[in-house]
């Protein structure tokens, strides 16, 4: 072997191996962003009235269009597509990420998380974790709770009036775009895939009990704690759901489930893979041929 060849096989096993995903920016729009495929579009036209303000930081309803979501550089990246109502409308999202959990909710968390009391989820989720992010006044200021089911509360921040933003105080980030003008009606749902821009979150998974496998999320739009019929996983075209619905009565899953990482190799794994082909082909034989 020259010494051309050599030098060259030794960069491509020095070389990082990164992930393929480019970042995800946390701004409520979906842009570029590497999440792949839409996991849920909405089946249901919203019972709590169709956006027709087209800013950025503020709506006058409530929707859930569609959701993405991915694991990626140590977070849960979500993009919930619509519009939050800013009087103070609730978005409210579950994570099931860890062994336990409740599939009943039974109020011990605490704060507005407690408005859930008796909210019955499918038999294939148990909530671990949880958020409410809302918004209102004039200008506008988004507020975000986070809750760590059955056990606590917690504030996290505010993003300051007028900004569309909250960097929640355990490294939770939020972007919001409120742009959003199609997507379903009070009587449609043609275009709830096309919506690109709503309310965007990245959590860290060491917030979320540091999960390695998937990760299951519910979640729906609610006024303090009566709910709409716009949730993840769709309610095939019924009502407004009221306070502390039974989800499992529901046909189909009321939650979505996002893949989790993928391993990568540990860095001697990938040194000893190319040492063991340098050392053949110093023997004048490829991999394949040994």
């Amino acid at each position: 072997m020259n010494r051309c060849r050599l030098w060259i096989l030794v960069g491509l096993i020095l070389i990082p191996i990164s992930p393929a995903n480019a970042a995800v920016v946390i701004d409520g729009a979906l842009g570029s962003d590497s999440y792949g495929g839409i996991l849920f579009f909405q089946d249901t036209a919203t019972g709590f009235g169709d956006n027709t303000d087209n800013s950025t930081n503020a709506a006058n309803g409530s929707e859930i269009d569609g959701v993405y979501g991915v694991i990626d550089g140590g977070n849960l990246n979500i993009l919930v597509t619509g519009n939050i109502e800013t009087n103070f409308n609730r978005l409210v999202l579950y994570i099931d990420s860890i062994a336990g959990g409740q599939t009943t909710l039974n109020g011990g968390t605490g704060g507005g998380f407690n408005d859930y009391s008796g909210l019955v989820f499918d038999s294939g989720f148990s909530a671990d974790f949880a958020l409410i992010l809302n918004g209102g006044g004039g200008p506008v200021e988004y507020y975000l709770d986070f809750g760590v089911v059955g056990s606590s509360s917690t504030f996290l921040g505010g993003s300051g009036v007028g900004s569309t933003t909250i960097a929640g105080s355990n490294g939770i980030n939020v972007g919001i775009d409120q742009s959003n003008v199609s997507g379903v009606t009070g009587a449609s749902i043609v275009g709830a895939n096309l919506v690109t821009t709503g309310m965007e979150f990245a959590i860290p998974l060491s917030v979320i009990g540091s999960p390695t496998g998937d990760i299951r999320l519910a979640g729906f739009v609610a006024g303090g704690g009566f709910l709409s019929n716009q949730l993840i996983g769709g309610v095939g075209g019924a009502g407004n759901l009221g306070n502390s619905p039974d989800l499992s009565s529901i046909a189909g899953n009321q939650f979505i489930t996002i893949t989790g990482p993928a391993p990568v190799p540990e860095p001697i794994s990938i040194a000893l893979i190319g040492l063991g082909s340098m050392i053949m082909l110093f023997r004048g034989k490829s991999p394949e041929s040994a």
